[in-house]
Formats: structure tokens, sequence, C-alpha cells
């Protein structure tokens, strides 16, 4: 029986995959982890615009004791009017959703909402 060298590939693949799943996690295909990995850069994008954005416009000692990250995460979770009430957390991995949230986080800092 012949397998083609594209097909030994892809099976070499998809073992390394399912190998380098992480303790009990059940490997998932390389479009998933690539989404996945996107979707945490988009966030971590934002985490860190937050952070710039208190660094700029806030008291310095209260800046210091703020966490982007959980108020990111809360606003993610909340719908927005300015997205129709959807929740910005769908807009993520979106084509051009991000720039979407970026703009509507930097709007925040001027007071720009609508």
């Amino acid at each position: 029986m012949h397998i083609s060298f594209r097909r030994k590939v892809m099976a070499r693949e998809s073992i390394r995959d399912t190998a380098s799943a992480g303790d009990g996690d059940r490997a998932r295909p390389s479009g998933a982890r690539a989404a996945q990995g996107r979707r945490e850069r988009e966030i971590a994008a934002l985490v860190r615009l937050v952070r710039t954005i208190v660094d700029e416009s806030g008291d310095p000692a209260m800046a210091k004791a703020f966490d982007a990250a959980a108020w990111l995460e809360g606003w993610l979770q909340q719908p927005n009017p300015a997205l129709g009430g959807e929740l910005p957390s769908a807009w993520l991995g979106r084509a051009g959703g991000p720039d979407v949230l970026r703009a509507l986080i930097m709007r925040a800092q001027s007071g720009a909402y609508a």
C-alpha cells in the first residue's frame, strides 16, 4: 500500500498536535488553536491599551492599583450599546473587530461614547 508524502506529513502533524495537548486537554484542530492564539493576542493588546490609558489619564497611585485585565474581562462581558447591544467579546476574532474594540476603549478616554 502506497501512502503519499502529503498524507504522511498530515499524519505526523496530527500525532504531534495530539501529543502536544496539555494534561487532560483534548487536542484541537490547528485552525482552532490558531484562532485561540489570535484571540489571546487581541486580548493582551487590549489590556495594554487600557493600562496605557489609565497610566496617562489617572492619578498615578490609583493607576498603579488598577487591574486592567480584570476591568477588560468585565467590559468584554457587558452588552455595549455602541455595538448594537452585543458583547464586546463577540467582536474578538471578527474581521476588523479588534479595531472596533480599540476605538471604543479609546473613546472612553476622551469621554466620547457616541
